[in-house]
């Protein structure tokens, strides 16, 4: 569609726009893999994971795409959020003639964590020991190092689950609320940015304007995420300045420096950095004009409230602004900082799935209560509470809207959306017919938390991590663990139909009357 809209513009010599219309995003917009999955997980007496043997099964439509990466991005994450000494990870991505399937969301890990979990729930339950503590003794910590090369720093992931323990009342709850009606954990985890090997840099641009003002440049596009928030508050800070004063150029690529993209959950992290070292060059070139305007040490200057004063003698200060322009006017000098942010030189060998993949992770824990009706076999979700770990949260209200977005997109894959296609086309491409969770369908705020564990994450600015998808990624599999407790019934398909579930109940039933003869 881009290259096809970029050579119609060569061609005519005029801008090109193209829209695709609802019925041809579902027709053939790229979408999740469906994937098949099978988990055989061994453990000690105690619980304790000692292997884990994963065969994986993806439809990927006709084209590649990005399919490769898809299918060692899903091997790669087997080893987060907990600890699993041996790992052996067989799969393919089969060509079929459907729309093609690459990255959305939790890029394949929501499907691996509702495998991987549901299976531990029921582990749990074999050896007699309760959900809640065998998470905790397999759960990674910070400094380890995973089979696969992951070198994990900050990783809250005990705190992520007591929280979620704690605010949902689930030890009160499980297994004792009234019929039909459940809770159920999920767990999981997500990575700040990728190495790719090919592209893993981002650069930026900071010019500081005669009137105070920043003109920040960066390559990352803001897509609806916040991009141009964050990356304004980070300039803001490092300056001294309000974020009201930084403007953001539109993205160009004959203008704008070079970044690998938005996805990956890298902004924050990688052009974060690079945002940041970029205010710390036009901060260093500030602080020399007014240290020579002020009569005083560059290194003792504080820059706050637009103005930048000394931190010995607060009384010699200037305003941000008026240094510009002196430093403009009679110095002749221009304010322009630059700043890059590399993940490193270190190379993942896509062989063997070994390497350190991104520079920082996080892991994630939620609880969900449900209520089913036996009559028909609707699941409303009537409670949700989430932890994560994403460093120091520098836009709260942002990382909120983030966390929220991702948790009820993962409530659409479990319950509601389903493409349906016969011979390769797509009988359902509408909103009418593919079912999407609608505010009605979400708790009531009082009953929708979710709470972030603060860490200070190194690598990233001012402690900061991803927000945007590690929050959804257990979402899936606390609500099929919440089915079970609340009819007995053991989900493994998506979506959780209420066909399926009656299913569920009925063969269930069978069952029961055949014991009982």
């Amino acid at each position: 569609m881009d290259f096809c809209a970029v050579m119609l513009s060569r061609k005519s010599g005029r801008p090109v726009k193209l829209v695709h219309t609802m019925d041809e995003v579902l027709t053939i917009g790229h979408m999740r893999h469906p994937m098949k999955i099978w988990l055989r997980t061994g453990t000690g007496r105690d619980g304790r994971i000692l292997a884990q043997h994963c065969r994986l099964l993806a439809n990927g439509g006709a084209y590649s795409s990005i399919g490769g990466f898809t299918i060692f991005l899903a091997g790669a994450m087997l080893n987060l959020p907990y600890r699993v000494p041996n790992i052996k990870y067989e799969a393919r991505r089969i060509y079929t003639n459907n729309g093609f399937c690459g990255a959305l969301r939790g890029h394949t890990v929501v499907q691996m964590c509702f495998a991987r979990d549901s299976q531990l729930e029921m582990i749990a339950a074999d050896l007699g020991i309760d959900p809640v503590e065998i998470r905790h003794r397999n759960a990674i910590q910070p400094g380890d190092v995973t089979p696969n090369g992951f070198r994990v720093g900050t990783f809250a992931f005990d705190e992520c689950i007591e929280r979620v323990i704690a605010d949902s009342g689930w030890r009160e709850k499980r297994g004792r609320l009234p019929k039909y009606r459940g809770i159920g954990l999920g767990c999981g985890a997500h990575l700040s940015g990728a190495r790719l090997m090919g592209h893993s840099a981002s650069a930026a641009e900071i010019r500081v304007q005669e009137d105070g003002t920043v003109q920040l440049t960066t390559g990352s596009t803001d897509v609806g995420q916040g991009v141009e928030t964050v990356m304004a508050m980070i300039a803001a800070e490092v300056l001294g300045i309000e974020p009201d004063d930084v403007r953001c150029t539109k993205v160009d690529t004959e203008s704008t420096p070079v970044d690998p993209g938005t996805f990956g959950s890298r902004v924050t992290l990688f052009t974060g950095n690079a945002v940041k070292r970029a205010a710390e060059d036009a901060r260093r070139q500030l602080a020399e004009m007014a240290g020579k305007r002020l009569g005083t040490d560059p290194e003792e200057l504080v820059f706050r409230g637009r103005e930048i004063f000394s931190r010995r003698d607060e009384t010699l200060r200037i305003a941000l602004k008026e240094t510009v322009r002196w430093g403009t006017f009679q110095l002749g000098r221009v304010v322009t900082g630059r700043g890059t942010y590399a993940a490193g030189e270190e190379k993942i060998d896509f062989r063997t799935g070994y390497g350190n993949l991104s520079p920082a992770y996080n892991p994630s824990a939620c609880a969900v209560e449900v209520e089913v009706d036996p009559e028909t076999g609707r699941v409303t979700v009537v409670g949700f509470w989430g932890a994560d770990d994403s460093g120091m949260p520098l836009n709260p209200l942002a990382v909120k809207g983030q966390v929220i977005g991702a948790t009820v997109m993962s409530i659409g894959h479990a319950l509601y959306e389903h493409l349906i296609r016969v011979d390769g086309k797509v009988m359902n491409a509408s909103f009418r017919d593919y079912k999407m969770p609608l505010a009605t369908d979400v708790p009531k705020l009082e009953r929708f938390r979710h709470a972030n564990v603060i860490t200070w994450e190194p690598e990233g600015p001012f402690g900061a991590k991803e927000a945007g998808q590690g929050a959804g990624t257990g979402v899936i599999a606390a609500i099929a663990s919440a089915i079970y407790d609340a009819t007995g019934v053991r989900m493994t398909r998506l979506p959780m139909t209420p066909e399926r579930i009656l299913l569920g109940l009925a063969a269930a039933q069978e069952a029961r009357q055949g014991r009982g003869a």
